[in-house]
């Protein structure tokens, strides 16, 4: 388990080195079309440069970012609420070694991929991820089946080429985990290896071959691109402050209704869909062999029939100093009339509304000497033991004798969780009802996972407290069910 995370932890930051914004850049060819529709030449050139400058990215802090999305139908309404900070430090190994490649004459050019692949290997790698370093908190949590207040976070680092994660229990206390993530020679040969594999497979004549198939598909692409853009339009907004800097507004909207009923739009996506190229990406054609524009004319009619009303802008703010991006915001609401799919469906409408948010400062500047790492931690494996949450999580406190009830509905584990202080050496009977098969877990006043029952054989168990303080007794299922228990004194 400890090699396999390694592996899996290593690959994962590996993956993130080689999509970084300035390998991003380089599949571009250095540069980026921007659309300015709705722009004077002189708002457009700002976009521009901007875009051109947030491609050298490699190190930024995050002062705040924010996913908010509430379904809003007439059954339910379910909200998610993520918000938080963080910092991300790139290796300079990596913008060095991407510099001096080649620019990419378009995204089928495969001369600079291999380039870039000739010049790494598992001792550059390792370099790559011992200059890496990463920071995300997560303050503010809400999710549809559980809600952890502010007054505690999850804080994940990466640093020293160590991963950590810091998480608070319900019973009030918290936990650091983590570990140091190594590669064996074994491993660095293994990853040498399949550096070489997958260098030998970039310059196949297969690949070849399928990536100048792939390049018929760039005409009916940026058609559609094309089409898209002219639904697309950017306002030039008043000017804000950022960190004593001004910061020059701009929203952009995408007209999602007028581009569902634009007429052009069923023969560029005819032309995309049945393109022979698409035999390249190994995708089954399946039924497209037999559309014509007249069944996609009828689906986007009612696509654009099922959208009652829609709203997609997107917020940028760019420095009037440094030229940089530094806050990101896109909003979405659509309100769905879905009384046309059938009128027996129990949801007739709904409304969805999302937001997504972030600021970045500390640009190319930003590093993590103020993030300290735990001393003292168990290990990534104890966190599957480690019940994670606020005291807001807690449905009740346990009164002996009296009898608790819930009923637990979801696809997914769903769970309730009860309270109980106890002392070293007391003995609690517990008993749980129900018709379906329901779980029982007990965590101790660390956090930690410290017995599990099996109340479908045997309804009626005995729990003895091996420490002081407050224990936590979670029902949980993955179906729906109703239950009842009971928390008393074991009889004399």
């Amino acid at each position: 388990m400890q090699r396999l995370l390694h592996f899996m932890s290593c690959t994962a930051l590996i993956a993130l080195l080689l999509t970084s914004p300035a390998l991003t850049a380089l599949a571009q060819g250095g540069e980026q079309t921007v659309n300015c529709n709705g722009l004077s030449d002189a708002d457009c050139q700002i976009i521009t440069d901007a875009t051109t400058a947030m491609q050298g990215l490699h190190a930024f802090s995050v002062p705040e970012w924010g996913v908010n999305l509430t379904v809003d139908s007439d059954q339910e309404t379910v909200q998610i609420h993520l918000a938080g900070s963080g910092a991300l430090v790139m290796p300079q190994s990596l913008m060095a070694l991407i510099s001096d490649l080649p620019p990419m004459a378009g995204l089928t050019d495969l001369a600079p991929i291999i380039a870039f692949y000739e010049q790494l290997d598992a001792t550059t790698l390792l370099t790559m991820l011992q200059e890496t370093s990463g920071y995300l908190v997560l303050d503010e949590i809400v999710l549809p089946e559980a809600t952890r207040s502010t007054d505690s976070s999850i804080e994940i680092i990466f640093k020293d080429m160590g991963l950590y994660l810091h998480a608070p229990s319900p019973t009030g206390t918290d936990a650091w985990f983590g570990e140091k993530l190594t590669l064996t020679p074994a491993d660095l040969d293994e990853l040498e290896t399949s550096l070489a594999e997958l260098l030998t497979k970039l310059q196949s004549e297969e690949t070849a071959q399928a990536f100048a198939q792939i390049s018929e598909l760039s005409g009916p692409t940026q058609r559609f691109y094309t089409l898209l853009s002219t639904h697309i339009s950017s306002t030039r907004g008043p000017d804000a402050v950022f960190n004593g800097q001004t910061m020059f507004t701009f929203t952009t909207s995408f007209d999602l209704e007028g581009f569902l009923n634009d007429p052009n739009l069923p023969s560029v996506l005819i032309s995309l869909l049945k393109n022979p190229a698409l035999a390249a990406l190994e995708l089954e054609m399946g039924e497209l062999e037999t559309l014509n524009e007249t069944q996609i004319r009828f689906v986007l009619m009612t696509a654009g029939l099922l959208l009652a009303d829609s709203s997609i802008t997107m917020e940028q703010w760019i420095g009037a100093d440094d030229g940089y991006l530094h806050r990101f915001g896109m909003d979405l609401s659509l309100d769905l009339n879905l009384e046309l799919l059938a009128q027996e469906i129990e949801t007739q409408s709904a409304t969805i509304d999302g937001s997504v948010y972030l600021t970045l400062d500390d640009i190319n500047t930003a590093t993590l000497e103020g993030i300290t790492v735990p001393i003292v931690y168990y290990p990534l494996d104890d966190t599957e033991d480690f019940l994670s949450g606020t005291p807001a999580m807690i449905k009740s406190q346990i009164v002996l004798g009296q009898v608790v009830s819930g009923t637990l509905s979801g696809a997914t584990e769903a769970k309730d969780i009860y309270s109980l202080k106890l002392n070293a050496g007391d003995s609690v009977e517990i008993a749980l009802v129900s018709e379906a098969f329901p779980y029982l877990s007990v965590y101790g006043p660390d956090g930690f996972l410290v017995t599990k029952f099996d109340t479908y054989r045997k309804q009626t168990v005995t729990f003895t407290a091996e420490k002081s303080g407050l224990y936590l007794f979670v029902v949980y299922a993955y179906w729906n069910m109703d239950y009842e228990m009971t928390v008393s004194a074991p009889q004399p």
